[in-house]
């Protein structure tokens, strides 16, 4: 039986992930920042921005989903946590035979001219915020590792129940009794569904494949235009609220406005518009998942008319 380091098991992707591979039947170790229940003995709290004291050497295969999720996150942090954990993780499990980095799609160069994004797609440059930054040196860490089997895995706009990020953020859209969408919202748009995500992660797991520094995209199967996925979930959630075009060229101007009143006033948050987010919603964001289903099977099951229903 394989035993599995999980990190940032209590996050949205890492507790579904975790939850999971326990029920397959594999030995489970929780990795957490701090524990959201004292009475659990099976966690291992530690704040991976910091070296672990301690060497796990018999763990077979770390899962690392532990990250700074946050276009507004400064460097210093995302960088820490993002690319300093990910060393500091590495260097914590010396025996794992395979190591699994989520990673994100947020990676890709933003004036890429790919209508569908490959894996072979440029990325790491023309980032819009220091989250895509540190992702992506994150990636340059895992893949140049001296680690037996290495995967990293781009999936874009993990959906699910238990999301605190992107559900939250469309939801802020509402605004004077109109649902704001950025650009003319014809651009197509994957998704990811958490449990098709951590369904790949299973089938990384069971494969007997050796990933000698693969990176995969993972998404579902179906991409639709932003304005109908956005209508699918108002009806599900009942939002009865008119959507409210706002062109590109004028949300990229709101944006960098907002962004620089931000800074000035030194908030914490994320203004409602910044160039990212235009970027996110405005641009052709297709990935293709062809070499996932070829090397190890993926086949994704849920499909967001489907999972709209469940959040």
């Amino acid at each position: 039986m394989k035993t599995i380091a999980v990190t940032g098991a209590q996050g949205f992707v890492g507790s579904a992930i975790a939850k999971e591979i326990l029920l397959l039947g594999y030995k489970v170790i929780p990795i957490v920042r701090q524990k959201n229940d004292a009475k659990r003995t099976d966690v291992i709290e530690w704040d991976i921005t910091n070296p672990s004291e301690n060497k796990f050497h018999d763990v077979d295969v770390v899962i690392h989903s532990a990250a700074k999720v946050d276009d507004w996150v400064k460097y210093k942090d995302a960088y820490n946590t993002n690319v300093v954990g990910t060393k500091n993780v590495i260097d914590a499990f010396p025996n794992a035979k395979l190591f699994v980095h989520i990673s994100s799609a947020s990676v890709y160069d933003t004036k890429n001219c790919d209508v569908i994004f490959t894996e072979e797609s440029p990325a790491g440059k023309n980032l819009l915020n220091d989250y895509s930054r540190t992702k992506y040196e994150a990636e340059r860490v895992v893949l140049s590792a001296n680690i037996p089997s290495r995967v990293v895995l781009r999936p874009h706009i993990i959906y699910g129940p238990g999301d605190k990020n992107i559900l939250p953020r469309l939801l802020r859209s509402i605004k004077f009794s109109r649902f704001l969408i950025l650009g003319n919202g014809k651009n197509n748009i994957s998704l990811t569904h958490v449990d098709n995500l951590v369904d790949g992660i299973t089938r990384i797991i069971s494969s007997s494949k050796k990933f000698d520094g693969e990176i995969f995209n993972i998404a579902d199967t179906k991409t639709d235009s932003i304005e109908l996925v956005i209508n699918t979930l108002k009806k599900e959630l009942n939002i009865n609220k008119k959507n409210f075009h706002i062109p590109r060229t004028v949300a990229i101007g709101i944006g960098t406005i907002f962004e620089y009143v931000a800074r000035l006033l030194g908030s914490h948050h994320s203004p409602l518009i910044t160039r990212y987010i235009v970027e996110q919603m405005t641009a052709n964001h297709v990935i293709d998942c062809g070499k996932a289903r070829e090397v190890f099977g993926y086949s994704p099951k849920v499909e967001y008319m489907e999972g709209f229903k469940k959040l």
